[in-house]
């Protein structure tokens, strides 16, 4: 139900999403952890912060995940597999069909990692 709620600037906003995402996930036994990172926009050179999450999978290694919702956005399971790498461009592919977004569409968000800022897994993860 994270992607439920509303995004709203300085009060629910990436980090709500990424900890509720973790707090909900924690809960369900699942081992997810917090990420900070910035993001350079590629047309202004301005400089962001964003808050994910990370999982990490048998199949698949490490996953990023973004379920934040945009500001003024309506749809719902809107969660993203989002590409993490710095100096390579923040994509994600949506993870959930809706008649808003099919499955696996694409996303640019024209902006690039800078940095991986915080990593951090619960103490009891190993």
């Amino acid at each position: 139900n994270t992607d439920k709620q509303k995004y709203v600037d300085n009060i629910f906003n990436c980090m709500d999403y990424a900890v509720m995402l973790q707090n909900n996930a924690t809960k369900a036994g699942w081992i997810t952890a917090f990420v900070g990172i910035s993001l350079r926009d590629n047309g202004t050179d301005n400089v962001s912060g964003h808050a994910i999450n990370a999982f990490q999978t048998i199949d698949y290694g490490k996953v990023y995940i973004d379920c934040t919702r945009s500001a003024g956005e309506t749809a719902y399971d809107i969660d993203k597999l989002v590409t993490v790498d710095i100096g390579k461009p923040y994509e994600a592919t949506y993870i959930f069909p809706s008649k808003y977004y099919p499955m696996f569409l694409h996303y640019n968000s024209n902006q690039t990692v800078q940095t991986i800022r915080l990593e951090q897994w619960p103490l009891t993860q190993w």
